[in-house]
């Protein structure tokens, strides 16, 4: 009897074991995910990626490259990111028929190539296997014969034969078997959870648990013993109902910068991620559940600094699970045509991947949390930086002058720009990773230039992102490298050899190791975790180009305040000068040309300073002249060829700035410019139209709606402008400006309207006015009080807040301005308010 106890109790044990391996993370009662093998609370930061389906998958073979080899590299950046997470939401209508078989076809053998070579680099994996939509975005939608494309979201979740289609499809897909790890999906200890589908359109509560009972019985019935998780973000109505299905968690999703804006957003969105604030937080029926986030990204937002308080929000609401949506793979990224309102990928975008990772270090880290202060974090919305600098790290995505604590400790050092440790001017990441005392791997990635908007509209025939190969002179003060030390290149076609000078030499794109002893050929096979010595890819640079030359010009500026003109010069030829050239001055009684050198920022930016005295009002015209070291001249706009001076020389165009009379009243916000305008109503009958003029000044956007029934914004409508360029007018006047006049009417009866003005550091000043004829209101900008600020453009998902109240404002400054807000609220008007706007101006205190 008691052997058989004995062999009973082996067999729990081995059945216990094998669980585990199977199943590298649970969820605890308290709804946290832990790793099986009792190490603690597990962190999964990282990315989307869609390459082995729809258009990714398209797009890849129409440029020419292989999709397996595609695969490889981006798997490599994903590392050097620091990426442990990926998800993806499978295409079903791709990989199944009508009744749910699984189809063994090139989508599904490059999913599992994907899952193998991710796995090669330490990143584990959450698969959705069902999406419910086509492959055709951004294109049309292929015939195919998956049953998802026989139902709709009507029907899918009540239709019998759509149930036992999805239900057949998930046993067989968590029962696949991959090729190229030789486990089944359920057993692959990588794959630590699925997520039954993408987005689910539930509207009845009693289906919605019946359907999700059946889904998880579906996935559990093949033996997977892996946590289920359920998409709930888009019927979140529905929270208790989907929970009550048997779900161990349920999955989230962020866009606090809004979706497919169809250009950069500008401005602070630091208090847009200060809180992901779930309102059912404390429910009962959602404690023991596993939160994580299946997509969330800083949409059309292209600066470096959104990412890391992103992911400190998150930890602070209890998430485990972060992957951003999506990862552009390096075949496509130049056009960004996947889904444009997204851009992350390490070579084409170095400074947002950059702060990616040091995203990824605070999420994983227990130290660092969302309110309190760490040592070594910096996040700066003003200096487009975010920085982490500890005893082993210092990673940083911009030019900082933060110096490390113990250079004696450092490991890991990854960087854009430079800083006491690193001098180097190029525009792409680097990366220098300790092998050995005395010796650092250093990678080095190839300029990548933006000269288009990568979040305007995507087409393949435009690149957005150059890629350029050229050498910088780069220093490293690192004390057990000291100043003389051996640079050998190690990737695949690198022979440079070298020895640096008091810790200077030159460098190009590609893998060097830095030692104080001469090179081995051994110390090539070195690994630094899940990356080789000598591994290194970055896609071919754009050599076959045209002369770039990207210059936004001042619109307006008052008589006396100096210019600042910033041009960048992307080309294939060598550059001598570029010049600016203003046209029409006034000297003397005599109108001539000035011309002024501009001066080299680094190998693509030139800066100079108009000075005041050359500030005349009427129009500043001015032409940008590049001389290229072949003696030839271009002249912008038009790239016409020089010289200037050649009777044959013409060109009617030229860059213009309107220069204001002194003590002019400053346009803010006008009604005949609202296309970047942002407008808010909770309710759809919201009305705006502009209604045009030929009479200056006289062009009106006419705003209404009826006030919402069941709405917690408490708003009836509302606008919002980024206005930093229009203050800049009068930058070194400002105090000059002491009021605000805002021409505006009403309709049939009198509304309320707060006017606030948001600072870069998102402190908001407001008043409100009353609107009730077509007299102008003037508020004095000494009056304005801190107010809260409404979150627009509005997130996704929409139960996130609507305000944000700075904790400690600042007293006002307005050269601090960045943006201004119209905001009609609900308590102080009647039904259907009304508004006429004409423009919003500064006024001069003379006035």
């Amino acid at each position: 009897m008691k052997r058989w106890y004995f062999l009973g109790i082996c067999l729990v044990l081995g059945m216990a074991l094998s669980a585990r391996q199977h199943t590298p993370v649970y969820v605890d009662q308290s709804g946290k995910l832990r790793w099986s093998d009792g190490n603690g609370e597990a962190y999964f930061w990282g990315v989307n990626y869609t390459l082995p389906f729809a258009h990714a998958y398209r797009q890849t073979a129409r440029n020419g490259f292989s999709h397996k080899q595609v695969i490889d590299a981006d798997a490599y950046h994903l590392s050097r990111m620091g990426v442990n997470a990926f998800r993806i939401h499978v295409w079903d209508c791709e990989i199944s028929d009508g009744d749910g078989n699984l189809l063994d076809n090139e989508h599904l053998n490059l999913l599992d190539y994907v899952i193998y070579r991710f796995e090669q680099r330490g990143i584990h994996i959450l698969l959705t296997p069902i999406a419910y939509w086509g492959n055709g975005y951004p294109e049309p939608n292929e015939p195919l014969p998956g049953f998802s494309q026989k139902y709709t979201k009507g029907n899918v979740y009540t239709e019998p034969a759509a149930i036992a289609a999805q239900e057949r499809y998930l046993k067989q897909f968590v029962h696949h078997v991959n090729p190229y790890t030789g486990k089944k999906y359920k057993d692959d200890p990588m794959i630590i959870a699925f997520e039954v589908c993408n987005e689910p359109g539930h509207s009845k509560a009693k289906e919605t648990t019946l359907f999700v009972k059946k889904m998880c019985a579906a996935i559990r019935s093949s033996g997977c013993d892996k946590p289920v998780f359920y998409n709930v973000t888009q019927s979140i109505g529905l929270l208790e109902d989907f929970i009550k299905g048997g779900t161990d968690g349920v999955t989230f999703q962020w866009y606090p910068t809004g979706l497919v804006a169809g250009f950069e957003r500008e401005g602070n969105f630091l208090p847009h991620v200060d809180a992901y604030d779930m309102p059912f937080r404390n429910e009962p029926y959602f404690a023991g559940q596993a939160k994580i986030v299946y997509e969330f990204d800083a949409a059309d937002i292209g600066r470096s600094y959104l990412y890391p308080p992103i992911a400190l929000s998150f930890k602070e609401a209890g998430m485990h699970w972060v992957t951003q949506f999506a990862y552009d793979p390096y075949a496509i990224a130049a056009s960004n045509t996947e889904y444009q309102t997204h851009f992350l990928n390490l070579v084409y975008a170095p400074q947002k991947a950059l702060g990616f990772k040091i995203a990824g270090e605070l999420f994983r880290n227990p130290q660092y949390q969302k309110r309190q202060p760490a040592k070594g974090v910096t996040i700066s919305y003003r200096d487009d930086l975010s920085e982490l600098a500890t005893d082993r790290l210092f990673y940083h995505t911009n030019h900082t002058r933060t110096q490390p604590e113990n250079l004696q400790t450092l490991q890991s050092i990854a960087g854009y720009g430079s800083s006491p440790v690193v001098s180097y001017n190029g525009r792409g990441a680097y990366f220098l990773d300790k092998t050995d005392e005395g010796e650092w791997r250093l990678e080095v990635f190839p300029d990548a230039v933006w000269v288009r908007d990568p979040f305007s509209r995507a087409t393949p025939r435009i690149k957005n992102v150059l890629i350029q190969y050229c050498e910088y002179p780069m220093e490293i003060r690192l004390p057990d490298l000291g100043g003389n030390f051996f640079v050998t290149g190690v990737n695949e076609g690198n022979r440079y050899r070298g020895q640096a000078e008091n810790g200077r030499f030159a460098v190009t794109p590609g893998t060097y190791l830095l030692s104080v002893k001469p090179f081995v050929d051994e110390r090539r096979q070195v690994k630094t975790g899940v990356v080789a010595m000598n591994e290194f890819f970055a896609p071919a640079g754009d050599t076959d180009i045209p002369t770039y030359v990207l210059h936004q010009p001042q619109e307006t500026v008052v008589e006396g305040q100096p210019v600042q003109v910033t041009v960048d010069v992307v080309t294939p030829h060598p550059v001598r000068q570029a010049v600016v050239q203003l046209t029409g001055v006034s000297r003397g009684g005599w109108r001539m040309p000035v011309q002024l050198l501009m001066h080299p920022q680094d190998r693509y930016r030139y800066t100079v300073q108009i000075p005041d005295s050359l500030i005349q009002r009427g129009i500043l015209r001015y032409v940008l002249k590049v001389d290229f070291l072949s003696g030839r001249e271009l002249i912008y706009p038009g790239a016409v060829e020089g010289t200037d001076m050649q009777w044959t020389y013409y060109n009617p165009d030229a860059y213009q700035t309107r220069v204001l009379p002194a003590k002019s009243e400053i346009l803010l916000l006008s009604a005949e410019k609202t296309e970047r305008c942002i407008f808010f109503s909770p309710v759809r009958g919201f009305r705006s139209q502009t209604l045009y003029s030929m009479i200056p000044g006289e062009t009106a956007l006419q705003m209404s709606a009826p006030v919402p029934a069941n709405d917690r914004s408490g708003v009836i409508f509302a606008m919002e402008s980024f206005i930093a360029r229009e203050i800049a007018a009068v930058a070194s006047r400002t105090d000059e400006y002491p009021q605000l006049v805002i021409r505006a009417g009403s309709g049939k009866d009198p509304v309320r309207m707060e006017v606030s003005l948001i600072g870069k550091d998102g402190d908001a000043y407001g008043a409100t006015v009353t609107l009730a004829d077509d007299k102008p209101q003037v508020i004095a900008l000494q009056d304005l009080k801190p107010v809260k600020m409404l979150l627009l453009p509005r997130p996704y998902p929409g139960f996130l807040p609507f305000w944000y109240e700075h904790p400690q404002p600042k007293a006002f400054r307005l050269d601090d301005i960045e943006r201004i807000q119209l905001i009609v609220h609900k308590n102080e008007n009647t039904p259907t308010p009304e508004i006429t706007l004409r423009n919003i101006s500064l006024r001069h205190s003379a006035e």
